[in-house]
């Protein structure tokens, strides 16, 4: 408990400069994010006033029917940046089986970057939330239900800021693109990047867990391509059992079903159908960007494109309960996929898509096509 109000003071510490007022820019401005197939929408609308922006979020899973919206202030000072943020987020019950009820995660979350040198920047997560559910509980969900709980996260980022995969991992990771491929031109002096968090589960009500994250990134040049390797790794060192009710996802320890580490998804290895989880994770993924054309300015389909790199992915990983899931070498997964990434002009606007077809290696199984559009103003 006492960790987590020392976060708290420290996203409530006023700023001691401020940067020089800069020019507004007219109007608001709108980013819009959609992910295929996944079924899954985000649209941003920010406004910046001198050195604050004020943004709203809204996700929405058009196949579920999940929503979720986010309200921020962002302060841009000269020796820190400071966030607020309220969210409210609904996940409806499976459209097939006909039911009404819902769960609802409501809260408030403060969030301070301080600058380590040129290129690191320490950060401070607190957020606190209620947990309400609509219609026939679980075991589990009645145990939450109504009840609030408390997080605390600390955590250090090298490299570039654009870097949304180590957002996610020392920042605030409702605050990012997911990405469908790693950043692949923007990183710090070297091509290295890393990105390392600790979160701290408060026992307000049940939850005293600690979990830490890292990821390694490294990109090589090689010729007019680009390599870039990315190592992850997570456990939990404090990892609580559940008392006499079944767990969510059959595992017994009283954790939030989304702080487990999973292997699957557009953070791991992308052509996992059947991913594990669990509270320790290891996956190394490489990916090769190929350029086709670079800082063109050709017209087609009423569009400027601009660049299109052709992608090649591999990844391995495991995840499961305990360490010796890093050691298990005939239990890692492998996958691989080929892909690619355009930029084009539209208008005022500028997208980047993003596209992979990928598939597990001797799993079996069809592969799986993943997509991304995204505006950038």
């Amino acid at each position: 408990m006492r960790r987590a109000f020392v976060l708290l003071a420290l996203a409530a510490v006023p700023l001691l400069a401020e940067e020089p007022a800069r020019e507004e820019p007219a109007g608001i401005i709108p980013r819009i994010a959609v992910y295929v197939p996944e079924g899954e929408a985000e649209i941003r609308l920010s406004k910046l006033v001198r050195s604050s922006l004020f943004e709203t979020q809204f996700e929405y899973d058009f196949v579920s029917g999940d929503i979720a919206a986010f309200l921020r202030y962002k302060y841009y000072g000269s020796r820190q940046s400071f966030t607020l943020a309220a969210f409210d987020r609904v996940s409806f019950a499976a459209l097939e089986s006909l039911s009404l009820g819902y769960d609802r995660v409501r809260g408030l979350s403060a969030f301070v970057r301080r600058p380590v040198g040129l290129y690191g920047r320490l950060v401070f997560l607190a957020e606190v939330d209620r947990f309400n559910v609509s219609g026939p509980k679980k075991p589990h969900e009645s145990a939450d239900d109504g009840q609030t709980n408390l997080f605390g996260k600390v955590g250090f980022q090298w490299g570039t800021e654009d870097d949304d995969f180590g957002n996610r991992i020392s920042g605030d990771p409702n605050d990012r693109v997911r990405n469908l491929f790693t950043v692949a031109r923007a990183f710090a002096p070297g091509g290295r990047g890393l990105s390392l968090g600790v979160t701290y589960g408060v026992p307000i009500l049940d939850y005293d867990y600690l979990k830490v994250e890292g990821e390694a990134i490294q990109a090589i040049d090689v010729g007019t391509s680009r390599l870039v390797a990315r190592l992850h790794a997570g456990f939990f060192p404090h990892k609580p059992p559940s008392e006499g009710e079944p767990p969510p996802g059959g595992l017994p320890f009283r954790i939030p079903a989304g702080e487990y580490l999973s292997l699957g998804g557009r953070d791991a290895l992308r052509g996992l159908r059947d991913a594990p989880f669990g509270t320790d994770q290891l996956h190394v993924t490489l990916e090769a960007f190929v350029p086709v054309f670079v800082n063109r300015n050709s017209e087609f389909l009423k569009a400027t494109w601009n660049t299109l790199y052709a992608v090649g992915y591999v990844g391995t990983g495991n995840a499961g309960v305990g360490r010796d899931v890093y050691t298990r070498l005939g239990d890692y997964r492998q996958d691989a996929g080929l892909g690619f990434e355009v930029a084009f002009r539209i208008s005022r606007y500028r997208v980047f898509a993003s596209a992979l077809a990928a598939r597990e290696i001797g799993g079996g199984g069809s592969p799986r096509f993943l997509m991304t559009f995204r505006t950038v103003n």
